[in-house]
């Protein structure tokens, strides 16, 4: 039983340190922009606990800021594994394929933050501009604009004379959000229920 102990005890602790301890260390070297430290912290923690969320958050934000892209995917999607319902991965995630150039993996990524999230006001425009279609792009900043009060929203001179589609209705209308080309005649698109 002593031995069991033992090992326990040494199994969780690497030199010495705690997951809370090299955490710590993770967050203290990310605020002080050295991602190498933040890096191999987080894989120590990790070392100690496979399953914990915090280190591989802290491992993806250090390989994404390293520019290792390819490691900070891989962090992520584990984290997503890990806690299929954890907002900020989906969320980075998408933001690492748009550091790839790899748009509808993005798209998809921000999508699914939607889903797990859906109060989360950034989430449509990081999506917006992800979005590939002009149109699609501005039907989700008009959705963004009519979470906060159905402002009107000009469009620039690139979407001028486009035309979005209505965006699906959900639970309670909201104002329309009047949707203006460049010389100045608008559609109206309700965004009832974004």
């Amino acid at each position: 039983m002593r031995l069991v102990s033992l090992c326990f005890m040494l199994a969780s602790t690497v030199y010495g340190q705690t997951t809370a301890q090299l955490l710590k260390d993770a967050w203290t070297a990310l605020q002080a922009k050295n991602y190498t430290a933040t890096r191999d912290a987080s894989l120590a923690a990790i070392k100690l606990d496979p399953k914990n969320q915090t280190a591989w958050f802290y491992l993806g934000r250090a390989y994404d800021l390293l520019g290792q892209t390819g490691g900070a995917e891989e962090a992520y999607k584990t984290l997503i594994v890990i806690n299929p319902r954890h907002q900020a991965a989906y969320n980075n995630l998408g933001v690492t394929y748009m550091r790839q150039k790899r748009a509808d993996e993005a798209i998809a990524a921000y999508r699914k933050q939607i889903e797990v999230s859906p109060h989360e006001k950034f989430a449509p425009f990081n999506l917006a501009r992800a979005s590939e279609s002009r149109a699609e792009a501005q039907l989700h900043l008009a959705t963004v604009l009519a979470k906060n009060g159905g402002e009107q929203w000009v469009a620039s001179e690139s979407y001028a004379g486009e035309t979005a589609p209505p965006p699906p209705c959900a639970v309670a209308p909201k104002p329309p959000v009047t949707l203006l080309t460049q010389n100045g005649q608008g559609s109206v698109r309700s965004c009832a229920g974004l």
